[in-house]
């Protein structure tokens, strides 16, 4: 019987740790403010839909603690679900952004997707330097050897 050795796992770099907590404090900070919303129930929701904004505004919380857990042990699959969550929201970003300048929709809302959008757009344009660096994911590399 022939044991193979164990192929190594990546390695971190010094963007891995960063990267990791910077996506992690985004998460916490969405998670905490969904749950404020939530709690605070918006005058602008209908009563009839209050139940159900609550219940959402509750599993979107519970998704961020995944991905604050995931991001802290570096899971594979939810660097490339954060990667493209964040790719969409960067493309959100310039949808928003339009309606700000064009007085389109809720300026308020527009304004405050704004504020949540731009640090995922800077977190998704870290991801695509590290990329082009030849970095994996989290920012790590392939041991040498």
């Amino acid at each position: 019987m022939r044991v193979e050795p164990p192929v190594p796992g990546r390695v971190a770099t010094s963007s891995t740790r960063p990267l990791q907590f910077a996506i992690a404090g985004l998460y916490a900070l969405t998670g905490v403010y969904t749950v404020a919303i939530a709690l605070w129930k918006p005058t602008w929701l209908p009563v009839t839909y209050s139940g159900a904004f609550e219940v959402g505004s509750f599993i979107a919380a519970a998704a961020s603690v995944v991905a604050v857990i995931g991001a802290t042990r570096r899971w594979r699959w939810l660097y490339n679900a954060v990667f493209v969550i964040y790719g969409l929201g960067t493309l959100a970003l310039v949808v928003n952004l339009i309606r700000l300048a064009t007085g389109g929709a809720s300026a308020a809302l527009s304004a405050e997707a704004v504020a949540f959008e731009v640090p995922g757009a800077i977190l998704f344009a870290w991801m695509i330097l590290l990329a082009r660096r030849g970095l994996g994911p989290w920012g790590m590399t392939k041991p040498a050897g």
